[in-house]
């Protein structure tokens, strides 16, 4: 299912859209898709990544109050990271990880 399906499908139900309902179900529709195992597929090319990204400048505007904020103020509001910080995070602890042999890694692969 496309991303913009998952936001879609928060946005049609329901007409009270307060920002924990809205978020609640952004974390956990949408916001698992873009990161599952977001260190193999990790978006480099700059459209790739604007793309993920629009799907999550789309998500807050759905909050009643917040649709003529900007997505960084809206980000700040509700408490997100925006997803290329999230990936960078993932890659410095997987990173980490590594480093610290916390993972059963063949070093002489």
């Amino acid at each position: 299912m496309k991303q913009a399906e998952l936001v879609g499908m928060i946005k049609r139900p329901f007409t009270n859209k307060d920002s924990h309902t809205v978020i609640t179900l952004y974390k956990s529709l949408v916001r698992p898709n873009h990161e599952y195992c977001i260190q193999v597929w990790n978006p480099f090319l700059r459209k790739d990544i604007i793309l993920l990204e629009n799907v999550q400048r789309w998500a807050p505007k759905l909050i009643t109050g917040l649709t003529h904020e900007s997505y960084e103020k809206r980000l700040s509001i509700l408490q997100l990271t925006a997803l290329e910080t999230r990936r960078k995070t993932g890659d410095l602890i997987e990173a980490f990880i590594i480093l610290k042999n916390f993972a059963n890694v063949d070093s002489s692969m």
